[in-house]
């Protein structure tokens, strides 16, 4: 059964609050056990895991979502079958790509993240996959709204991870390369759930799946499905720069203990983090809807849409500001102890960074729905400019933490402002009309 905004956004605002929960205790206790070095280095893993997960499967997530939605509004079964067949080609195509790089430069990935511990290279490697995979038919139930499905999914995939963790590091007694693995292996029983459902509880029982490959030199939208992908994977690969390659920067820029500061950084970070998966609830919910929306020249509808995220957005954002100014640090020495020390203009500036990224990720939403996505990616890539700049000209003046935190204010601020004013281009335009 299909769900709304509001019905879907309960769903979803389910499984994503669970998960972002379990993912928190998984931090915390994670940064408790291994301490602040260790807790850095399996960040490290798991960050990189993330962000070269989005190389492989952004923008197909995305397609799937936006596309179903789009020609089931439009009652489009064979659009449906071909935004189905071309994800799949390109996503395949796309991860023997990437293992095969991966493999070329396994040295250097592992000397250079992994401190040389070749398990962690094998770690990455399959984390890769299987977090590709689950999240390739999280675009199929969001698609189809389904997001009772995708609720259920999301949460018990992160209760497996902190379940795995606490039964790797407490029960066993082993150390961070064996911790790399509650990453790794979390999503298998969610994935076999996944395709239990798909084989026995299709969607949509007209569609021919095992005819996908047969069909691809008569898929007429393969072409238009292609420049989308690589358009949206742009626009995710530099969100992920923002919202991932923190301590991975760290990593490459730190020449004195890198690992401590990846670890101070994750901590401050992990609550924002907590909120923004809470926020993203919301796109999730949004993008199917609000496309279906534009489908369908349904003007009420958008501006509601549109009016009451953006209202939401910015109440939160006063709110984790204002807290982690006030009691910032005091947070994190309550959630991670006395070793993790950080300073009130660290906290202060990465929670201004990450609410403009909160705004920008919204509308990055919007402009998708409406079939706009180099907007977002343009945007985006001008902002990433300008961080890169501030770090290589700021790395010998700004302690690692604050040096870090204005890059990513100052890029945050411009994929906002960009995009705003694109925004409100067009709502000028459409009136004078």
């Amino acid at each position: 059964m299909n769900q709304g905004v509001r019905k879907g956004s309960i769903y979803v605002l389910i499984g994503q609050g669970s998960a972002g929960v379990f993912l928190a205790l998984f931090d915390i206790f994670a940064g408790r056990w291994l301490g602040v070095e260790k807790y850095g280095l399996l960040k490290v893993l798991y960050d990189f895991v993330f962000f070269t997960t989005t190389v492989v499967i952004a923008g197909i997530v995305l397609n799937l979502s936006r596309n179903i939605a789009h020609f089931e509004a439009k009652k489009d079964k064979k659009g449906i079958e071909q935004t189905i067949q071309s994800s799949i080609v390109i996503f395949l195509i796309t991860l023997i790509l990437f293992i095969g790089l991966t493999l070329l430069f396994r040295k250097w990935v592992t000397n250079k993240f992994f401190n040389s511990e070749s398990i962690m290279l094998l770690q990455f490697l399959f984390g890769i996959i299987l977090l590709s995979i689950y999240l390739f038919y999280n675009g199929i139930f969001q698609g189809y709204r389904r997001f009772h499905i995708f609720s259920f999914g999301i949460g018990t995939k992160e209760f497996l991870t902190l379940g795995f963790l606490f039964l790797i590091i407490k029960i066993w007694s082993k150390g961070v390369t064996e911790a790399g693995w509650s990453i790794v292996i979390s999503p298998i029983p969610v994935i076999l759930i996944f395709t239990i459902i798909l084989i026995f509880k299709n969607p949509d029982k007209n569609l021919e799946w095992k005819n996908i490959f047969k069909n691809l030199k008569n898929n007429s939208n393969f072409s238009n499905i292609l420049r989308f992908v690589l358009a949206i994977k742009m626009t995710s690969i530099m969100n992920q720069c923002i919202l991932r390659s923190g301590p991975l920067i760290l990593k490459v820029v730190v020449t004195d203990n890198p690992d401590y500061y990846a670890g101070i950084f994750s901590a401050i970070t992990m609550p924002l983090k907590l909120i923004r998966t809470l926020l993203i609830t919301l796109c999730i919910g949004l993008l199917p809807n609000l496309t279906r929306a534009y489908s369908e020249g349904n003007d009420n509808k958008v501006r509601r849409y549109i009016y009451k995220s953006l209202g939401l957005f910015i109440l939160i954002d006063i709110a984790i500001t204002t807290i982690y100014f006030f009691f910032g640090p005091q947070i994190i020495k309550l959630l991670y102890r006395e070793e993790f020390l950080v300073y009130r203009s660290q906290t202060t500036l990465l929670a201004f960074a990450m609410s403009f990224f909160f705004m920008s990720a919204l509308m990055a939403t919007i402009m998708i729905a409406r079939g706009t996505p180099k907007v977002p990616a343009i945007s985006l890539f001008v902002g990433l400019i300008f961080m890169i700049v501030v770090i290589a000209s700021l790395k010998n003046t700004l302690p690692p933490i604050n040096l870090l935190g204005t890059a990513l204010l100052i890029c945050n601020f411009i994929y906002f402002s960009l995009q705003s004013g694109y925004f409100i281009t067009l709502k000028i335009k459409r009136k004078n009309n």
